[in-house]
């Protein structure tokens, strides 16, 4: 008797636990369903996502390329340019440092010749003595008003 009454017990506790199973294997039965569901849109979308997915990757790579030869071209040009301001910078100094040489004497002195030969002419014409014919000789009405010229002379004089 006392097997039949240990089988028995073992057979009610199978049976509660049984019982006490049955939601969380309704829950899991639930959540199978939904899970299915989710993998039949996912394989119908999948495949527009994955398409999607290497045009993005493609374009990304296309643009990191032209990126990349743009700042190569700016590399380039920005050495050129940084070459170019370090031979004007290397003359400087040279032009500078060797001012004293006869070329740029030469230079000088011929800059000031200009401007001495400029202000020459310059005096020249503003100090022009004034015709020799009396306004009495003029014809009529041009001895009444004042010429281009003379305003042109009064103007520089002031």
């Amino acid at each position: 008797m006392s097997l039949q009454l240990s089988v028995f017990i073992l057979c009610l506790s199978f049976l509660l636990v049984a019982l006490a199973a049955i939601p969380f294997l309704l829950q899991l039965w639930r959540t199978m369903k939904t899970l299915e569901t989710t993998l039949q849109t996912l394989n119908r979308t999948l495949p527009g996502l994955l398409e999607n997915l290497e045009a993005i990757t493609l374009n990304l790579r296309h643009v990191t390329r032209t990126v990349d030869v743009q700042m190569e071209r700016l590399a380039l040009a920005v050495d050129r340019a940084s070459f170019g301001l370090g031979v004007l910078w290397n003359l400087k100094s040279v032009l500078l440092t060797d001012s004293r040489m006869p070329l740029i004497r030469r230079i000088r002195t011929l800059r000031a010749l200009g401007r001495g030969v400029k202000t020459f002419f310059n005096v020249l014409q503003v100090y022009r003595p004034e015709p020799s014919r009396k306004p009495a000789e003029l014809p009529e009405g041009v001895a009444d008003r004042p010429s281009v010229r003379d305003t042109d002379r009064a103007e520089r004089n002031r």
